[in-house]
């Protein structure tokens, strides 16, 4: 987990590490049109590809990410 101010790299610093690691990059965009039920798809596309099929994966997921609503970072905190 990468923690700093924002414009200080984290993502670039992230996306690096996982380029030289070999490891596949999984990262999601939250739209307007984003939905929970989209939330849980991605999640379990990316823990099966992790988990089942042995793929080494970062999950990249930016705190500005999270300004799309109260009840959906609730329904994130929960699941």
């Amino acid at each position: 987990m990468f923690i700093g101010i924002g414009g200080s790299g984290r993502a670039s610093a992230t996306k690096l590490a996982a380029f030289m690691s070999d490891y596949e990059l999984f990262q999601i965009e939250i739209t307007k049109t984003y939905t929970f039920t989209d939330w849980r798809e991605d999640v379990k596309k990316m823990l099966r590809k992790a988990g089942f099929d042995g793929v080494s994966t970062v999950f990249l997921f930016g705190d500005h990410q999270l300004k799309v609503s109260i009840r959906f970072k609730l329904c994130v905190r929960a699941y």
